[in-house]
């Protein structure tokens, strides 16, 4: 207690400032149960403390569509953790992968690992629901810059895919045959994952007054709200798998090519209807 007295007069106006309003938010957030706000209200202060004092440049962009994509690289730079924690979900997945050679039952956890990787690494699009107001500083309808905000995640979830693959490879946990249709199918893959969990980002805030109203249909909407997109990624996931399984110890074939063919146009649907969004009011 004396440490924080004498200290306090060290603390700037504006630090001062972002702590009030960041106690103000969080108790509102707790008051209305809105779960993902808090935890956003406590990342912006672990990331604003963190980052104090360090210079992030800008990325330079030729192309006027990559300014979302250079701004969520920038972000995923100056939040790592975002990044380290999509990591540790795929090797889980990746490990459950593994498993599931012997028992089956573990390939439900490689799909869920690899699904909540996507959906951390769309950390951007939640915080675009949470300010739909921000979009109109870019030329680009709200739904056409949820559907560019994919773009980052889905390189990264490649890559993240491309490093697990090789560890399991190498590891010899899978036949060597499997590594290059497994490498070659995964950007089309994690584009197929991150589509869906990116219409889960921007559906909003969790509806706690749903839940409070006492309706009849309360129970079935949230049922709904939670589980439409998973349960579409796990029928896009469950499909390709099922083209490119039988052949996938023989290299890359035209089931291979079938494969990736399938979870373009699956990934294409997805995007093209989050690109019709329109901004809450």
């Amino acid at each position: 207690m004396i440490a924080a007295v004498r200290t306090a007069e060290q603390v700037p106006d504006e630090e001062l400032w972002r702590r009030a309003e960041a106690r103000s938010v969080a108790a509102a957030a707790l008051f209305f149960g809105d779960v993902r706000m808090i935890k956003n209200v406590a990342g912006r202060t672990r990331s604003t403390s963190r980052n104090r004092g360090r210079v992030f440049g800008l990325l330079r962009v030729r192309r006027p569509w990559l300014v979302i994509a250079a701004r969520d690289a920038l972000s995923l730079r100056r939040n790592p953790g975002l990044a380290i924690t999509a990591g540790v979900f795929v090797a889980a997945a990746f490990t459950a992968a593994v498993a599931a050679i012997d028992r089956p039952i573990f390939g439900v956890g490689t799909f869920i690992g690899l699904y909540a990787a996507a959906s951390r690494l769309l950390e951007p699009v939640r915080l675009e629901a949470d300010r739909p107001a921000a979009h109109r500083m870019l030329p680009w309808s709200w739904g056409t810059g949820l559907a560019l905000h994919c773009i980052v995640p889905t390189i990264t979830l490649t890559a993240l895919g491309w490093a697990a693959i090789a560890v399991v490879g190498i590891g010899g946990f899978i036949p060597g045959s499997a590594v290059s249709p497994l490498l070659a199918i995964a950007p089309f893959a994690a584009a197929a994952l991150v589509a869906p969990a990116a219409t889960s980002a921007v559906r909003g805030p969790f509806p706690v007054e749903t839940l409070i109203s006492g309706a009849e249909s309360s129970s079935l909407i949230l049922v709904i709200w939670l589980v439409v997109a998973p349960v579409l990624a796990a029928i896009i996931a469950n499909i390709a798998f099922s083209i490119l399984r039988p052949t996938l110890e023989q290299g890359i074939t035209a089931a291979t090519l079938n494969a990736a063919m399938f979870l373009t146009a699956a990934t294409l649907g997805v995007i093209s209807w989050l690109a019709t969004r329109k901004a809450p009011d």
